[in-house]
């Protein structure tokens, strides 16, 4: 790796020689023929005009764009990822809630939800208990009773 990275070393300075000759060359044909200068003087000529810097500068270019299109594309999915699990959230939540209610309903029907019954005369006026009469649980067990105690 170190003497693949010391040989391109190499090859740069060799080709950044071989610019500067030609720049210096180009000058030199510029005074004999009695043409204005064109170009850069050849101290200012870069190295990045060399063909092979030309293809390092196209292959990173096409890295940082591809680089740029993964960055993207992870965050459209990280969006849609995080759109699901609030829609899942939302969907459990409600779930949850329409269980409890079930419950509530469930327990209600059976008379056993809540220590602290209203009557038919606690209700405010115009409106019916959320629960049923004391009563009725009683009048079923007594019934549930009886009926076990005639199959036995």
């Amino acid at each position: 790796m170190q003497g693949e990275l010391e040989r391109l070393l190499e090859r740069r300075e060799q080709m950044g020689v071989q610019i500067r000759e030609l720049g210096d060359e180009n000058v030199r044909l510029d005074k004999k023929f009695g043409r204005p200068p064109s170009g850069c003087p050849p101290s200012s000529v870069s190295v990045r005009s060399a063909p092979g810097a030309r293809d390092a500068e196209q292959l990173a270019a096409d890295r940082s764009r591809a680089s740029a299109e993964s960055k993207s594309a992870v965050e459209r999915q990280r969006a849609a990822l995080a759109l699901e699990r609030d829609h899942a959230g939302r969907r459990c939540a409600s779930n949850q809630t329409r269980l409890a209610a079930e419950r509530i309903d469930l327990m209600r029907s059976a008379g056993d939800y809540g220590s602290a019954r209203l009557s038919w005369g606690d209700a405010p006026s115009g409106s019916r208990p959320s629960s049923p009469r004391p009563g009725r649980r009683a009048d079923r067990l007594v019934f549930g009773a009886t009926v076990a105690d005639r199959r036995a």
